[in-house]
């Protein structure tokens, strides 16, 4: 798998047991989930642009730089309202579920880490604790037409949408659920929910190229390729 090979380098770290720091904070030495996160949507960012030789789009990358692509999130130079820190390195300030700025098929991929559970569920006025939003339980329907109308619109015909999305079903496992782990989510789907949800609404536009959760009890990886 994927993430063993990068694994080799941290002999300490048992993939079945994460550390805190591991889950919450990406910015932790000791984040191996997150270092090979990151590592897997570099590769995604490198061979769409080897393929189609275009810039991607790298949506809520806070600032880190990923190869060949376009940064754009919510917070520019200034402080995040949840997390803190100024996001240096994003390009475009902008919103992921409002890419109208882009003309049609303008980039090569689109990638995301842990972005698309804090796109907008519009049942939620957004200052509901997190038992209140496990009360809702927002099936996500809205991200099929931000898939559909703002993401797939700007993708390249043979591009691909690389995302990291949190596995609900590993935070129930674990006695803990995807809202409680930041205030900031509205959205918590197992991997299959999020299929049944989310993709059965775009699937005349996409096919899954890759979809894991590769073990590491936290979130899972989707790779769709624009029809």
């Amino acid at each position: 798998a994927f993430h063993t090979q990068v694994l080799d380098y941290f002999p300490d770290y048992d993939v079945s047991k994460p550390t805190p720091s591991a889950i919450v904070d990406y910015r932790s030495p000791s984040n191996i989930t997150g270092h090979q996160q990151r590592a897997y949507l570099c590769y995604h960012a490198l061979k769409a642009f080897e393929e189609h030789r275009v810039i991607g789009l790298d949506l809520g990358g806070a600032g880190v730089m990923m190869p060949m692509c376009l940064s754009l999130d919510l917070c520019g130079n200034e402080e995040h309202p949840v997390y803190g820190g100024a996001y240096t390195g994003v390009h475009v300030k902008g919103d992921a579920s409002d890419l109208s700025m882009f003309l049609d098929n303008s980039f090569s991929c689109i990638i995301s880490l842990h972005l698309i559970e804090h796109l907008p569920c519009y049942r939620l006025v957004g200052n509901e604790t997190a038992k209140e939003k496990i009360r809702v339980a927002c099936p996500g329907r809205e991200i099929g037409d931000i898939l559909r109308y703002h993401w797939l619109r700007v993708l390249k015909p043979g591009g691909l949408i690389a995302s990291i999305i949190p596995d609900n079903q590993a935070a129930i496992a674990g006695g803990s659920h995807v809202f409680h782990q930041d205030s900031s989510h509205a959205h918590a789907w197992s991997a299959d929910e999020f299929c049944r949800n989310v993709l059965s609404q775009v699937d005349d536009l996409v096919e899954v190229v890759e979809y894991d959760t590769f073990d590491n009890h936290f979130s899972f990886n989707l790779v769709l390729k624009k029809k």
